[in-house]
């Protein structure tokens, strides 16, 4: 029988993680994700907090009789249980604006929660669930690299139980007393995933089992040896070199690319769309999807969120940098009391009258190969473009111009710090 505590003590020794650090454990309350909680709650010097995402899919009677059992095991155990519960629709709203099933919908949601958290999130993937990963690539041709599966480490994400099999994990449950919960979803077949559970792996011998993980191994192994061509982080977009990227190998080139458009989103990306990207790399071609914005300036692949909002952390009439946000026409703005005056993000139709002329905003931003900037408004016009945070440049209107010099560094400095809220 495998020792669970050997397993996860060497995964954190070799994965360089002090048993100091605060982690946090996806919690669903079954058997794997309650083993993993039990063990790390022994081992760590630092209790683990159990993060429970209430995904509001199932009936309200199943999801509180689960979350009670939760909260009891976590007390057993004598950890911190968060809970996270997303709102009645969320799910169902994001299969239809995304056109994507309930699983990968409820996923994305989870995973958009726990990116924001400030530690390791450790999750309690299993051997089991690794050799069913590589049967559904397998079966649906997916990708090379995408045969590694779950990997082990990926980036703040720790997966110490994966060479575990789900008997293991349930005869540890079993030695403990651990009474887990069980989710009535994992039993129907309405996707694929748990169909190759109940309908396929069972009929598999535990030989080809062993290669469908030994498969997922070997190109991780593999994929590990592979430079990767890194990308440099503006906090509001990312670039990368053009000519480094489209003169590299293609698997080198696939993962590259990955790395970096993982940074915007947490759904699976496609070969056709890392294809897509490496054509319009070739010819310049600025493009968009619902992920990202790219554009492209001398041998640099420029990166943007599809939109940009600097109100994620403040809430109507705080004050900000001696600033009131505020909504202006339906608008997320930030007011300067003093000079009366709106910060916004730029949109369509916004002009502003430099020294020479009065030219679009818009066509400002096309001639620096950026989307969008900030932009400092007046009640009748815009006086400031603030793009230089974008990878573009500042320009003042001919009122400033004219007008009282010393406002201009209180705008840069207001301009640079939204890049901290």
């Amino acid at each position: 029988m495998t020792n669970l505590y050997s397993v996860v003590s060497t995964y954190l020794l070799v994965h360089n993680i002090d048993k100091t650090e605060r982690l946090y454990v996806a919690f669903s309350g079954g058997s794997d994700s309650l083993a993993l909680l039990s063990v790390l709650s022994s081992i760590m010097a630092t209790k683990p907090i159990a993060v429970y995402v209430d995904h509001n899919i199932r009936s309200r009677e199943e999801l509180d009789r689960e979350i009670i059992k939760n909260k009891e095991n976590c007390d057993k155990l004598g950890v911190k249980l968060l809970i996270h519960t997303l709102e009645e629709g969320e799910i169902e709203a994001l299969c239809k604006k995304e056109k994507i099933t309930v699983e990968a919908s409820a996923r994305s949601l989870r995973y958009s929660f726990f990116d924001n958290l400030d530690s390791y999130v450790v999750t309690a993937h299993n051997k089991d669930d690794q050799e069913e990963s590589v049967f559904m690539k397998l079966l649906t041709g997916s990708t090379f690299q995408s045969l590694s599966a779950i990997k082990s480490k990926r980036g703040k994400y720790l997966r110490p139980l994966i060479s575990v099999t789900k008997a293991e994990i349930e005869a540890y449950c079993r030695e403990n007393n651990l009474s887990y919960s069980s989710d009535s979803t994992n039993s129907e077949l309405f996707c694929l995933r748990n169909k190759i559970r109940h309908l396929v792996m069972p009929t598999l011998s535990s030989d080809i089992k062993e290669s469908l993980f030994n498969i997922s191994q070997n190109v991780e192994a593999f994929l590990n040896r592979i430079e990767i061509i890194s990308f440099q982080d503006y906090v509001l977009y990312k670039t990368i070199n053009r000519s480094l990227l489209i003169n590299a190998l293609p698997l080198q080139r696939d993962i590259s690319l990955i790395n970096l458009l993982s940074q915007f989103t947490s759904r699976r990306i496609t070969k056709g769309e890392l294809d897509s990207f490496y054509l319009n790399s070739i010819t310049k071609r600025s493009f968009e999807t619902n992920d990202y914005i790219v554009t492209f300036k001398d041998d640099v692949i420029r990166v943007y969120p599809p939109n940009f909002y600097f109100s994620t952390k403040l809430s109507l009439n705080k004050e900000f940098m001696n600033c009131i946000f505020c909504k202006s026409d339906g608008k997320d703005s930030l007011l300067l009391p003093n000079e009366d005056l709106l910060i916004r993000v730029s949109e369509e139709g916004d002009e502003i009258e430099t020294k020479d002329k009065k030219v679009k905003v818009k066509e400002l931003l096309s001639s620096m190969k950026i989307p969008y900037c900030f932009v400092v408004c007046s009640k009748s016009e815009i006086v400031g473009v603030f793009a230089k945070c974008f990878g573009g440049k500042n320009r003042i209107s001919r009122r400033l111009i004219c007008g009282n010099w010393q406002l201009l560094p209180r705008y840069d400095v207001i301009c640079k710090t939204l890049l901290e809220c």
